[in-house]
């Protein structure tokens, strides 16, 4: 059982008369917040695979034509410009995962 789960599931139990608020509230005093560090790998790993394909890039950037440099600078900054916008209506939503 995690504490997200029990937080979700217990005003149905409160709703049902199975368990009190009082107690639902002592059940969630058993188990911690462990949000923050679960959050921190995904963010790692994203940064050092963006840098070894930044890495990979910049090794064979004189070997790459013009048009597809260009067209490569054109489709990555749409797509951060892309990912950036999803990121801000999740977080104004208020969703979980953009």
């Amino acid at each position: 059982m995690s504490r997200k789960w029990v937080e979700k599931e217990g005003p149905g139990w409160v709703e049902r008369g199975i368990v009190t608020r009082d107690q639902v509230d002592r059940i969630l005093a058993l188990y911690e917040d462990k949000k923050h560090a679960a959050r921190l790998l995904p963010v790692l790993g994203s940064i050092l695979v963006g840098l070894g394909i930044l890495s990979f890039i910049a090794a064979n950037w004189q070997d790459i034509p013009r048009l597809v440099r260009l067209a490569l600078i054109v489709v990555l900054m749409a797509g951060f410009y892309g990912s950036g916008e999803r990121a801000v209506r999740a977080a104004a939503t208020g969703s979980g995962s953009p």
